[in-house]
């Protein structure tokens, strides 16, 4: 998304999304008509 568009608060820009499995389990993938968007990663755990 431009950034002009995300400044105004994504007013009239579509947002496709899914979540896919992955080695590290489920993972959200989200895009725009202009690529990718989001592809946050999965929460760790960590090892103390």
């Amino acid at each position: 998304m431009p950034l002009s568009a995300y400044r105004k608060g994504g007013l009239n820009v579509s947002i496709e999304y899914t979540t896919v499995a992955s080695p590290a389990g489920p993972l959200l993938v989200a895009a725009t008509g202009r690529g990718l968007c989001s592809e946050p990663a999965p929460p760790t755990r960590w090892r103390w």
